[in-house]
């Protein structure tokens, strides 16, 4: 009983972890498109630089979507908050895509699907769509990190 409360509590620390960090992050991603945002409200009717505007937040939002921005920025954090977890899954599953750890990584940080769906360009249906595929992917493999992932997320959907 005093190891299931001790491995509680060590969850509870590496989700807090994981959500300062990547809430870091954003925040300052964010605070830049925030700047934007009032710019933008303050042009009041200049088209250009509306235009400009919208541009720089599509393009920083482009940017965040990226595979290799997600490599570079989050999959670390993952790493480092779950044991190596994506490190682990590419050498036990080295057929995954890379749009396939793109998600994976996503859905480890914890974003809605809503999120997810703006940083890959992607209907949210599709994205629920190509959850459940990488989903189905893990379950087949038949390796502890899938079914470590599978209980994380399910833990996450409050399953």
């Amino acid at each position: 009983m005093e190891q299931v409360a001790l491995l509680q509590d060590q969850l509870r620390s590496m989700k807090t972890e994981i959500g300062y960090r990547i809430q870091l992050h954003f925040r300052e991603r964010f605070d830049q498109i925030d700047r934007l945002g009032s710019r933008y409200f303050d042009s009041l009717g200049s088209v250009n630089e509306k235009e400009r505007i919208y541009n720089r937040v599509k393009s920083e939002l482009d940017e965040m979507g990226s595979i290799g921005y997600t490599a570079k920025y989050f999959e670390p954090v993952i790493n480092e908050c779950m044991d190596n977890l994506m490190q682990r899954v590419r050498t036990a599953m080295p057929n995954l895509r890379p749009a396939d750890l793109q998600l994976l990584t996503y859905l480890l940080m914890g974003l809605s699907p809503q999120t997810i769906s703006v940083l890959l360009q992607t209907k949210l249906d599709a994205t629920y769509m190509r959850t459940s595929r990488l989903k189905q992917k893990l379950l087949q493999s038949n390796t502890p990190e899938a079914d470590q992932i599978i209980a994380i997320l399910s833990k996450k959907n409050g399953k």
